[in-house]
């Protein structure tokens, strides 16, 4: 049974941009995230969901998987069903921020 774990991040927030790259004890947000759902999954199984090669930078540095996405997609849960659609999984797990 495959499980995966989907995190979408938007850089261009209306509310807070720039959010998941904001650094919290020295490390950015998303990858505290990532950190943390890492214990729960292989990173092979764990997968960022963004629009942002500001975010995706970061995130691939770290070693955790990056799917590009359109910046059509208007909140996240569209976000994570683009990126279902390009992973071979039976189970997702979604994990907003």
């Amino acid at each position: 049974m495959k499980i995966s774990i989907i995190i979408p991040a938007r850089y261009d927030s209306s509310r807070y941009k720039g959010k998941p790259l904001v650094k919290i004890l020295g490390r950015e947000m998303i990858l505290r995230v990532a950190d943390i759902c890492a214990q729960v999954v292989d990173h092979k199984n764990l997968f960022i969901a963004t629009d942002s090669n500001k975010i995706s930078k970061v995130v691939q540095k770290a070693g955790y998987n990056v799917i590009m996405t359109s910046p059509s997609c208007l909140t996240g849960t569209d976000r994570v069903a683009e990126a279902a659609k390009k992973i071979n999984s039976k189970y997702f797990i979604i994990i907003f921020t």
